[in-house]
């Protein structure tokens, strides 16, 4: 585990609320300071979606993290070679509900795991500039666009 001594460690932490719909942005808190504010008690409470700590690398993304929040989405901005996402793909496939994980690009470092084509905003190892949208509604229903293929996925309001 990296040194939390780290500039890393002074992340500001943010959770957006619009109605119902809530987003959590941790900036590059590593999984140590994530499963914190968890456990013993989740002082977070559920949120729709998570922005993956460290861009969804291997110090992000703990079991007991992910499941306490219970996200319907969590979007990695990930780099083709800036960050493995391997550890919180296992996490988002074996979550006890589904959880349905965007990456901002494919990634090409370590582990080479990668969620399906239509969930990656940018392939191959050049950034060709494709973006992934979150558009909330108060009601707590929310979308996820991928800027490349254009194709919209709806999450209806759910606890």
């Amino acid at each position: 585990m990296k040194d939390e001594t780290s500039e890393d460690a002074y992340s500001v932490g943010t959770v957006t609320a619009y109605g119902r719909f809530r987003i959590m942005n941790l900036g590059d808190l590593s999984w140590n300071q994530e499963y914190g504010l968890v456990c013993p008690t989740n002082r977070i409470g559920t949120v729709s979606v998570l922005l993956a700590t460290q861009h969804g690398d291997e110090e992000t993304g703990s079991p007991a993290f992910v499941y306490a929040l219970r996200p319907r989405a969590v979007v990695t901005g990930n780099g083709p070679r800036k960050s493995v996402v391997g550890p919180l793909v296992r996490t988002a496939r074996t979550a006890p509900r589904p959880i349905d994980l965007w990456q901002l690009h494919q990634s090409f470092l370590g582990e080479q795991v990668n969620v399906a084509e239509p969930f990656i905003a940018n392939l191959g190892e050049t950034d060709a500039g494709h973006w992934l949208k979150v558009s909330a509604r108060a009601d707590g229903s929310f979308s996820v666009t991928n800027g490349r293929t254009g194709e919209t996925k709806a999450y209806t309001a759910g606890d």
